[in-house]
């Protein structure tokens, strides 16, 4: 039997096994590095965290992007590509040699005080605590309004990696935050005709020091009065368009602001008939929702046979005590599905750092 089950292998995933380790943890990685970041997420988008706050966590801050650079000989500059972070996170396991099962997770049985958890590939553990840890798989978010008929006609953001199969169609893109500028510029650099609909009147511009912001309340927010931790999310959830997308898309995509579609169409010739709030019609080829993520614990497919016993709050997201544990004993979550219990930080890799801090030790006390 081991100790822990991590779920996952993203940058929480991965920190989190890394201090597991440290701390003498009997643990095992489930799934396939990265994979969200290298499969979901198109090679030349970026980062929009700041460097000093962009990385993972190990126990000693040995590995963290800083020594990766020095230990690369290379310069890095903001916005980091996806490309190098990607590489860092490899460069991380590598030097870390944290254990890692290439496999899917299909269930995670939960018996006579200890897991269950088998893998797409036949295997099977017994494990004390289960940690999931799935960033934003299956949490792909459509609007009702956009529903069509023709499924592949209204498709979401996070479905591309590239953005070729566009050439000289007219795209609409749906969201007036960074996927939806991100998207737009990258389907105009494919020879796509691209409109932006987002129901703002112009761009959202980041706040200052919003990475310091979110990284100091990260450890805090889960014991605020509900007032006050309502008061932080407007402020820090707030959909931002980075400066440096700017320059790609203003003057080479058409904008329509206080615009939000009212309904969808396919068409006869299987196009897409899009009636906007003013009345607006367009007749386009496709329609892209950068609407962004909603995590619902009744998305994860490998937690059927348990999850009616995890209480959930009014968006999905489990219900979780100051040390990330749900209602099931033993059951940790990490990441955007900790975000309405300890907030917005842990949306972002901002609440990585505070989340290694909290539940390792934590762990290895109740074990």
């Amino acid at each position: 039997m081991i100790d822990l089950a991590i779920i996952g292998a993203g940058p929480y995933g991965l920190s989190l096994a890394a201090h597991a380790k440290e701390s003498n943890i009997n643990y095992k990685v489930f799934g396939y590095p990265m994979d969200f970041w290298a499969s979901k997420i198109p090679p030349n988008m970026y980062v929009r965290t700041s460097l000093e706050y962009t990385g993972l966590s190990d126990r000693h801050n040995e590995y963290t992007l800083k020594n990766y650079q020095l230990e690369k000989g290379i310069d890095l500059f903001y916005p980091l590509s996806r490309n190098v972070f990607v590489d860092y996170a490899f460069w991380f396991i590598k030097k870390t040699d944290i254990d890692i099962e290439k496999a899917l997770i299909t269930n995670v049985i939960s018996t006579d005080g200890f897991y269950i958890v088998q893998t797409e590939n036949g295997n099977s553990y017994k494990a004390k605590k289960v940690i999931v840890a799935v960033g934003l798989t299956n949490a792909q978010y459509i609007p009702n309004e956009l529903y069509v008929s023709k499924k592949n006609l209204v498709t979401h953001s996070s479905d591309y990696t590239t953005f070729d199969e566009f050439v000289g169609q007219h795209v609409l893109v749906v969201g007036g935050g960074q996927s939806a500028w991100e998207t737009a510029a990258l389907l105009h650099q494919a020879n796509a005709e691209v409109e932006l609909v987002y129901r703002r009147s112009e761009r959202l511009k980041p706040q200052k020091n919003m990475n310091a912001k979110q990284q100091e309340i990260s450890r805090r927010f889960y014991y605020f009065s509900k007032q006050y931790q309502d008061k932080i999310k407007k402020e820090l959830e707030k959909a931002t368009v980075s400066d440096f997308l700017v320059p790609l898309v203003e003057g080479k995509v058409k904008q329509r602001p206080n615009t939000f579609i009212t309904y969808v169409l396919k068409t006869h010739d299987n196009k897409v008939h899009v009636k906007l709030n003013d009345q607006t019609s367009l007749i386009v080829d496709h329609v892209i929702a950068a609407t962004g993520f909603r995590f619902s614990v009744n998305n994860i497919s490998f937690l059927n046979s348990i999850h009616q016993n995890i209480a959930i709050n009014d968006s999905g997201d489990p219900v979780l005590n100051e040390y990330f544990e749900s209602t099931v004993p033993n059951l940790f979550f990490t990441g955007p599905a900790a975000a309405t219990s300890h907030g917005p930080a842990y949306r972002f890799i901002a609440g990585l750092w505070a989340t290694c801090d909290i539940l390792i030790p934590y762990i290895k006390k109740t074990l």
